[in-house]
């Protein structure tokens, strides 16, 4: 993930909160200078916005923790796998210039949203960063459509109708798509009408697929 979730424009009445309220209120939303300035200070406290120190876990340990915190939650692990790779080659990679940080690269406002206390800890920076997924599939029921949004907010996927004309996030979801078919080819093939796990879980669509009553997704783009 590389850019900021901007959120809708809203009309606010403002009040002095300080603690968990700002906090919470301030991870979703544009905060006024003297609120912010008591966020950051919060943010630092939480060990969000500092920088990540070299992984004591290994590519593969980190793998494997992306793959049991799928299933959990009963995403697909390839596609958790692809983002994982491509944000940060499986914990290589964990401080972006822009902020993000960890295993699947967690913007300081992501963290705090999916209640992160420590966004270099593995555990929670994978977990919070699938359950974003997760959340960005029950909305777009598509795999470039999440991808994209993963990348430079589900604002901007809504706003342009379809991914959005940025060289960054149309070569991240190449990226995240070209890591998952090859993680697919290199997966055991199934016998055909078997489902994606033994366990009954779904498996994930693509192509034409209704998001709500009145929009759906035509090859990738939303339509009104």
């Amino acid at each position: 993930m590389r850019y900021p979730e901007r959120p809708p424009v809203q009309t606010l009445r403002l009040i002095p909160v300080t603690g968990a309220i700002a906090l919470a209120a301030c991870a979703m939303l544009i905060c006024p200078t003297a609120m912010g300035q008591t966020i950051l200070a919060e943010v630092e406290t939480l060990g969000i916005e500092r920088e990540c120190g070299p992984s004591p876990l290994t590519t593969d340990e980190i793998r494997a923790m992306v793959v049991e915190t799928a299933r959990r939650q009963d995403f697909d692990e390839t596609f958790a796998l692809a983002i994982a790779f491509v944000e940060s080659r499986f914990g290589q990679s964990l401080n972006s210039p822009k902020g993000a940080r960890g295993p699947m690269q967690l913007m300081p406002a992501t963290a705090l949203r999916f209640a992160v206390t420590d966004i270099c800890d593995a555990a929670q920076n994978i977990d919070a960063g699938i359950r974003y997924l997760r959340q960005l599939e029950n909305e777009f029921h598509n795999p470039l459509l999440v991808a994209a949004a993963y990348n430079c907010g589900e604002a901007r996927v809504r706003d342009h109708r379809g991914i959005p004309p940025i060289h960054e996030t149309l070569n991240y979801v190449a990226s995240v798509i070209n890591q998952q078919i090859k993680l697919g080819f290199n997966s055991a093939p199934r016998a055909p009408g078997q489902p994606a796990t033994s366990d009954g879980r779904r498996q994930h669509t693509a192509g034409v697929i209704k998001a709500n009553k009145t929009r759906t997704f035509v090859g990738g783009v939303m339509h009104f």
